[in-house]
């Protein structure tokens, strides 16, 4: 079967009918469907519609397994994730620190459904499924924090970078690599010390 039709050549379809026929087909294993559905993937849009996105689908499986089709609790579960998302990532994120948050929050979710797993199968639980509960515990905390971590150094790197120039502006005495202050034309107070000194920047322990 020939596949080597270039995409920008191939006619996508326009009419509602037209598209579910398009991509029943395509779903069907149709390889006729290959340019045209390669050219409309191009949108990054229709990645992520289409089903490319499989961290978004891993976390709505997991909300529809626990939520059921209680629709107040999923849409809850929902928008706690984009509350957590929105707080982690800040206003600007780069595009690594939104893959690290969103690693960070699904593993978040994995840790809380376990825990309330265990905590709501209790009551005639078999010693055998206790471990079971508790190993996928340990396993989806340790996921956490390791997602936690990672996160948190790359941000932990801009901080630092953004420190010196934001000294500067402050006009602040800023230390070179061996340590040692260095004057800033125009800084206010003695010579080597801040006159609003900054706050540590917290480390994420080990």
């Amino acid at each position: 079967m020939s596949t080597t039709t270039n995409p920008a050549e191939a006619v996508i379809p326009t009419g509602a009918d037209e598209m579910r026929k398009f991509l029943k087909r395509a779903q069907s294993g149709d390889a006729s469907t290959l340019p045209a559905l390669r050219k409309l993937l191009q949108d990054p849009a229709s990645v992520d519609h289409f089903g490319g996105n499989l961290a978004e689908q891993a976390e709505l499986s997991l909300i529809e397994a626990a939520a059921g089709k209680n629709l107040m609790f999923r849409e809850a579960l929902l928008r706690k994730l984009e509350l957590m998302r929105a707080e982690l990532a800040g206003p600007d994120p780069t595009p690594l620190e939104r893959m690290l948050v969103g690693r960070v929050v699904a593993c978040w979710l994995q840790v809380q459904d376990a825990d309330v797993r265990y905590a709501q199968g209790q009551q005639g639980c078999t010693f055998a499924q206790g471990e079971y509960h508790q190993r996928r515990m340990d396993r989806a905390h340790k996921r956490y924090l390791s997602g936690a971590a990672s996160q948190h150094r790359p941000q932990a790197d801009q901080r630092r970078r953004r420190l010196p120039r934001r000294r500067e502006r402050e006009g602040q005495p800023v230390k070179d690599g061996r340590g040692a202050a260095r004057a800033v034309a125009g800084s206010p107070g003695t010579p080597g010390r801040n006159r609003f000194p900054l706050p540590r920047l917290r480390r994420l322990s080990d």
